[in-house]
């Protein structure tokens, strides 16, 4: 089990590290929104890190490392429509 844990740990974090670039790079870019997209993009990956800590041996944790996965995927895809949609 600690075999798994610790090669699948690495890919998580890569994944919460890409959450929290996503929302940084919106940052810059749309500079009146800075401070939310700050929030967000440590809020979101400091919650499913935190969570997934607590969670790890059970099937909760795989669900919150499943949901991480999938959030860093909708937003990658959606990217162009939340650009367009932001407004100033």
């Amino acid at each position: 089990m600690n075999i798994a844990r610790l090669t699948s740990l690495p890919f998580l974090h890569a994944v919460w590290s890409g959450i929290s670039s996503y929302f940084i790079s919106f940052a810059f870019l749309y500079p009146t929104k800075r401070y939310s997209m700050w929030l967000l993009a440590l809020f979101i990956p400091a919650l499913l890190h935190g969570l997934y800590d607590v969670f790890t041996w059970s099937l909760i944790g795989l669900f919150i490392a499943y949901l991480g996965i999938a959030l860093l995927i909708i937003y990658l895809k959606n990217a162009k429509d939340f650009q367009s949609k932001i407004t100033f």
